[in-house]
């Protein structure tokens, strides 16, 4: 954003009328939860007949394992998030930009750690013994791990940055930018479902 690398100009909320503004955000927020709907509509039953049950059932024990890193955000995002609005309110865009680094650069740290963290528990901890993971390969398990755990920490990140728009008063955008990571989420989950449906069916397989 332009605000970061500017820090003498006066701060304003977006003068476009309230009208419009409640008008996108809300249209924004409703294709968000459409896409949400979606989301468990489609995968759901794609996963259910590529992988089956039990599969499926211990896909989603490694994502709840993974699940635990987003615990890494320490609930600092709203309060930088309110801190960030605050200083944008009155106008303090250097402290708006001191805030903004220094949050990131904590959320770096801590992302780095934990992926540390998660690569040494991969490739050294047998969480399929401890889990009973018996359908998947050992070395698939270790890499769904790995992708999912990248994912979540991303998000980490993510969470930060967009929290960007919420303190300029850009929900609209903010709300759109979610809507996109959730749609390339949806769309690579389905190709990657479907690449292994076609590896399944395969005359020569």
């Amino acid at each position: 954003m332009d605000i970061l690398n500017n820090t003498s100009r006066t701060t304003s909320y977006p003068s476009d009328g309230v009208t419009k503004r409640v008008a996108a955000g809300s249209f924004i927020t409703f294709l968000g939860e459409a896409i949400g709907a979606l989301k468990h509509i489609l995968l759901v039953p794609l996963f259910l007949w590529a992988w089956g049950e039990a599969l499926y059932g211990e896909w989603l024990i490694l994502f709840s394992l993974v699940a635990y890193l987003s615990l890494g955000s320490i609930g600092m995002q709203t309060f930088v998030v309110n801190r960030l609005t605050q200083c944008y309110t009155k106008g303090n865009l250097r402290e708006y930009v001191k805030t903004f680094r220094s949050a990131l650069s904590l959320y770096l740290i801590i992302v780095i750690l934990l992926l540390l963290l998660l690569v040494i528990f991969v490739f050294f901890a047998p969480f399929s013994d401890w889990l009973n993971i018996e359908m998947s390969i050992n070395s698939v398990a270790r890499i769904t791990i790995l992708i999912l755990g990248g994912y979540i920490l991303f998000s980490i990140i993510f969470g930060l940055i967009v929290g960007l728009y919420d303190s300029t008063g850009d929900y609209s955008r903010r709300t759109l930018l979610i809507n996109i990571r959730e749609i390339i989420l949806i769309r690579s989950e389905e190709r990657r479902v479907g690449k292994e449906c076609r590896s399944r069916w395969s005359p020569y397989h």
